[in-house]
C-alpha cells in the first residue's frame, strides 16, 4: 500500500513531463525536418499555448487574492499577446521558413 502511495505522489510530475515532452517534440521535428505542415503547427502551438501564458504570466506578475498590487497590472496579457503574434507569424511566414 505504501508503494501506491509513493507512486501517486508522482503521477502529477509524469503529467506535466508528458505534457512538455509532447509540446517540445512537434518543436523539434520542424526544427529538424522544416517542413510547412510542422512549422504551421509550431505556430498553431504557440498561439493556442498564448493564452495560458498570458493568464499564468500576469498572476505571477500581480499576484491574486488580495495579495499587495507590483503595479504590474496587464503586463501578463502584453506578454501572452506577443506570443500570439509570434505564432501568427509563423503561421503566416511558415511557405518562407520552410526548407525547399
Amino acid at each position: 500500500m505504501l508503494l501506491l502511495y509513493q507512486v501517486k505522489d508522482y503521477l502529477d510530475d509524469i503529467l506535466v513531463w508528458a505534457i512538455i515532452i509532447a509540446t517540445l517534440v512537434p518543436i523539434a521535428i520542424a526544427l529538424f525536418k522544416r517542413k510547412r505542415l510542422f512549422i504551421f503547427i509550431v505556430g498553431l502551438l504557440l498561439l493556442l499555448g498564448s493564452v495560458p501564458v498570458a493568464i499564468m504570466s500576469e498572476l505571477s506578475m500581480s499576484g491574486c487574492c488580495g495579495a499587495p498590487s507590483t503595479g504590474r497590472e496587464g503586463l501578463g496579457y502584453v506578454i501572452g499577446v506577443l506570443v500570439a503574434l509570434a505564432g501568427i507569424a509563423i503561421m503566416v511566414l511558415s511557405k518562407k521558413l520552410a526548407k525547399k
